[in-house]
């Protein structure tokens, strides 16, 4: 079986820190360290990976439907769809 390997900061950060913080102290760290574009790249890696194990165990119609985020609040709104894919 083969793996792909992705490097992010983000998705490292939250991986060794999500059974640690709570989603109120980790979202903050994410929005204040990570900039807009970091935190939709981590969130569209999550999201491919999220789709694939779910289309891969026949639960296809699971598959969060996610928007791409605009605006002055993009950070703080990826963040959060961020951390809801995480769980």
């Amino acid at each position: 079986m083969e793996r792909e390997v992705v490097v992010s900061e983000a998705l490292c950060f939250l991986t060794f820190n999500f059974d640690k913080l709570t989603a109120s102290e980790l979202k903050p760290t994410l929005i204040g360290f990570y900039n807009d574009e970091e935190l939709a790249k981590a969130k569209e890696i999550l999201l491919k990976t999220v789709s694939k194990v779910l289309q891969d165990m026949d639960r296809a119609n699971d598959v969060p439907r996610l928007l791409k985020r605009t605006g002055d609040n993009k950070g703080k709104q990826n963040a959060d769809d961020f951390l809801r894919l995480f769980v």
